[in-house]
């Protein structure tokens, strides 16, 4: 379905906790039926499930260490 495909997600510490970001470069292959394809499903799915994605990582990077 992808031509190519390349995520990037940056993790950085500030005061209040972790900023999580991304980059997202993405060619859907199929000509132009994939150019329709992305505008109509595949551009709204990929970036729902890479928020979803920088959402738990965040998480996890903030977990903390459970006392013993």
């Amino acid at each position: 379905m992808f031509k190519s495909l390349s995520f990037t997600f940056t993790l950085d510490p500030t005061n209040e906790g972790t900023r999580a970001t991304q980059t997202l470069d993405y060619e859907v292959s199929m000509g132009y039926f994939g150019k329709v394809l992305n505008s109509l499903v595949v551009n709204r799915v990929v970036n729902k499930n890479a928020r979803a994605y920088l959402t738990n990582l965040k998480k996890t990077a903030e977990l903390k260490a459970k006392p013993k």
